[in-house]
């Protein structure tokens, strides 16, 4: 059976954008197999939908007798990889809401591996509304203790503060008549859009720069200018929108 430490070194120079997928899924190799089964199967997924080249064939059949080896090994698991995956995600988004004190890098880094655990689970089931609003909420909830950390400025309430504030100061009435205001709702409406536009927008550029950096990896230099360049377009609109937000 091929290791996990080879799957990272035969990785070809187009399997660059999946190749966190693929390390992350060697990490959780010693403790969680159903965790790096998840994840090497959605690199192999990722990598699929590329265009064909022999190097790209040559790793998915080496990643192919990988996953049908590691099958085996967790073949008498009491849950499924999807169920164990979809609960493992709810389950550090949970654990994560309940982090306390000031913005860090490591709580925005626990955000986008709580988006990537829902990424990696529509490789085994549909993506529910749920789903998906889960994993944007990791998303923005990552992008906004960034941008805390840069600003140093208070991160807005989780998801679980805004819960609880409301259940103490709101009544129903004066909630429900809020919430229907149309100057409220609009409001909403056009901060959650920026917000998502803005969470979108980064997380697009940090995945074009991390694409890149592992290009330069395997000194593949065109493909490196090209993600790097993207990336700093991204951002340049990035700071374009949001000087025209403050006019």
């Amino acid at each position: 059976m091929v290791s996990g430490d080879e799957l990272l070194r035969l990785l070809p120079a187009c399997g660059a954008p999946v190749k966190k997928f693929v390390q992350r899924g060697v990490e959780f190799s010693s403790k969680e197999p159903q965790m790096a089964y998840a994840f090497i199967y959605h690199a192999a997924s990722t990598l699929s939908a590329q265009a064909e080249t022999e190097e790209r064939d040559a790793y998915l059949e080496t990643v192919a007798d990988f996953l049908e080896e590691y099958a085996e090994k967790i073949k008498d698991e009491e849950t499924t990889v999807a169920s164990y995956l979809r609960s493992r995600a709810d389950r550090a988004l949970e654990e994560a809401e309940l982090i306390q004190g000031p913005p860090s890098v490591s709580t925005a880094r626990r955000y986008l591996e709580i988006a990537t655990y829902y990424d990696v689970l529509c490789s085994f089931v549909p993506e529910s509304e749920e789903m998906a609003d889960r994993r944007e909420y990791a998303k923005w909830r990552a992008v906004e203790t960034g941008k805390a950390l840069k600003e140093a400025a208070t991160l807005p309430p989780t998801n679980s503060e805004t819960d609880t504030k409301k259940k103490e100061t709101d009544s129903p009435t004066v909630k429900k008549k809020e919430a229907n205001s149309p100057e409220v709702k609009k409001r909403e409406t056009d901060r959650t859009e920026v917000k998502k536009k803005e969470t979108d927008l980064f997380l697009e550029a940090e995945d074009s720069c991390r694409t890149g950096l592992s290009s330069i990896e395997y000194k593949d230099i065109d493909t490196a200018v090209g993600y790097l360049t993207k990336t700093i377009e991204v951002l340049h609109r990035l700071k374009t929108e949001r000087a025209e937000r403050q006019v």
